[in-house]
């Protein structure tokens, strides 16, 4: 038998023990990290949940009829959104900035016929 006392220790759980040694790349300085980190060591980038709310789906949304395609940016650069996401917000925005010029399109023509008094219907007579 052991004669040594016996300390408490909470129970090793080798799976996490394990998964804690295993290195993955930050998403904006390409070096390693733990992958329970929440930001980077070595740039301060948050990892995973912890990046910035712009490149959440939330702030991507909210971006999109402020900036219009230059929220691309944001779009291929997040590290939380999946290819699939980045893929249906690219189309989503490419085809609102397309209804944006369409529209400013069609009143800008509406204002020039009207100041050349080309608009023809009985509202205009």
């Amino acid at each position: 038998m052991n004669s040594e006392p016996q300390q408490n220790r909470p129970p090793v759980n080798i799976e996490q023990s394990a998964l804690a040694q295993e290195k993955v790349a930050c998403w904006k300085c390409k070096k390693p990290v733990d992958r329970q980190d929440n930001f980077c060591r070595h740039c301060g980038q948050g990892l995973g949940d912890k990046a910035p709310w712009y490149y959440q789906h939330y702030g991507i949304l909210i971006i999109i009829p402020m900036v219009g395609p230059l929220a691309l940016y944001n779009i291929i650069k997040s590290p939380v959104i999946s290819v699939k996401a980045k893929i249906i917000y690219t189309i989503a925005t490419l085809a609102f900035t397309a209804a944006v010029v369409y529209a400013v399109y069609f009143v800008f023509n509406m204002l020039f016929s009207l100041i050349n008094g080309t608009m023809t219907g009985a509202m205009y007579m």
